[in-house]
């Protein structure tokens, strides 16, 4: 009860906004790919702004991560995919690794939504199952730093395709 507690709370401290509708031809400049490859905001604990270190999580594994300790928030979007939705099972792997006892607290936003909390990940558990949150349809997902470290290398949507 308490990791949860302490989620929401985060949530409302630490939360990123969603940059502007981008324009009906992003797609030129974002090719559709199954991974994330928008950087909306990284934030390391202590820090003012941001980092574009988080620009580490977009595209496929390719074993660069991205640090997310306690109070730290990574928020990335799938533009070139246009959004991910829920599917029976499974609908976005995090690919990285967590130590012991990390827990980090996941959130997704539609194109035109506020991020809403949809569960935690936790050592061992890196799928994110729409159906657990209220959200059907995401576009974006953040993570936020609840306990240990978790070092996050891509975003995958694994049932939603390019439809071209």
């Amino acid at each position: 009860m308490v990791p949860i507690l302490v989620a929401l709370w985060l949530s409302s401290a630490c939360k990123a906004e969603l940059p502007e509708q981008l324009a009906n031809d992003a797609s030129e400049d974002f090719p559709c790919t199954t991974f994330a490859d928008l950087l909306i905001s990284y934030s390391p604990p202590g820090t003012e702004g941001g980092s574009k270190l988080g620009e580490r999580a977009l595209g496929a594994p390719n074993a660069e991560s991205v640090e997310l300790l306690p109070d730290a928030v990574l928020s990335v979007g799938f533009v070139g995919l246009g959004s991910v939705t829920d599917q029976n099972g499974a609908d976005i792997r995090v690919h990285g690794t967590m130590t012991t006892g990390t827990e980090v607290a996941v959130y997704v936003a539609s194109i035109d939504g506020a991020f809403e909390y949809t569960g935690s990940l936790v050592e061992g558990e890196m799928d994110v199952d729409l159906s657990i949150g209220t959200a059907r349809v995401a576009s974006s997902i953040q993570l936020v730093g609840i306990a240990g470290q978790a070092n996050i290398d891509a975003f995958e949507a694994l049932q939603t395709t390019c439809s071209n």
